[in-house]
């Protein structure tokens, strides 16, 4: 494959100049689980960072070659943890050549635990991947019912709240990337207190068919469901295909041309 060099600089020129003009009236800011840099604690004792790791993270990171952004994310190890009890959820961290100010979202071990390890990566995953066992009596058992009411729940509900902060720390008007599984709540709880932000939810897994989401107790269904369509686009990644949903009449899919609604 023949990489046209000169094609390739054309469109990272129209990219720069669509982030620039992006940025005049929108604040740029992206929540996900997992962030850009881990914090960790070095054999002296002090604070030490490094290149977040995983797929998701390494994709998104090339945004801030364009965009100043504020990235939330949440604390996962001790020394993230202990870097907001000594500095605050705000961090202003300089990513290559760009400065990038972190916000970081701290839960107890047990919340986090019950939200990532035992609801969204067990289950919401291996759901999307059509991994679970549909002939099981046991799909839905009590454990899950509690890591979604006392880990799903409360650690998206604090991401939201975060974002939200963030959004007032800018007079413009604030662009939400949301990412991934593990926020599938965010959305509607953002949208209830900030019903002029542009919203966007990008799922970076398959979606699966309708069956499957029965799996899931209608009310807990229900919740993600609507939470999703607070957005104005989200995004999924199905298996062979990709369908990019916007809400009708969406200001931000009217106002940004290169911005396109289409199902395949």
């Amino acid at each position: 494959m023949t990489i046209d060099k000169q094609r390739l600089r054309e469109q990272q020129t129209e990219l720069a100049d669509f982030c620039a003009r992006l940025q005049e009236t929108y604040h740029p800011i992206l929540a996900s689980n997992r962030g850009p840099v881990e914090l960790w604690i070095n054999k002296n004792g002090d604070l030490d960072g490094r290149r977040g790791s995983g797929g998701v993270v390494t994709a998104l990171s090339a945004l801030t070659q364009y965009l100043e952004l504020t990235w939330v994310v949440c604390a996962m190890s001790d020394g993230e943890r202990r870097a907001v009890a000594e500095f605050g959820p705000r961090i202003r961290w300089k990513h290559g050549d760009k400065p990038m100010n972190l916000r970081l979202v701290t839960t107890r071990p047990s919340v986090y635990r019950k939200y990532y390890n035992v609801f969204a990566n067990p289950f919401l995953w291996f759901l999307q991947h059509y991994l679970l066992n549909l002939m099981s009596d046991d799909v839905f058992p009590a454990e899950l019912r509690n890591a979604w009411s006392r880990g799903y729940l409360p650690v998206n509900q604090l991401i939201a709240e975060a974002v939200v902060r963030a959004a007032e720390d800018d007079p413009r008007k604030p662009l939400i990337l949301l990412q991934d599984y593990h926020l599938y709540l965010a959305a509607g709880l953002i949208r209830e207190r900030r019903p002029d932000a542009a919203l966007l939810h990008f799922v970076h897994i398959p979606w699966p068919a309708p069956r499957y989401w029965v799996l899931v107790p209608e009310e807990m269904r229900q919740a993600i469901w609507r939470s999703l369509v607070a957005n104005d686009i989200v995004v999924s990644r199905p298996s062979t295909t990709r369908t990019i949903s916007c809400a009708p009449a969406s200001p931000f899919c009217l106002k940004h041309k290169s911005i396109t609604t289409r199902e395949r």
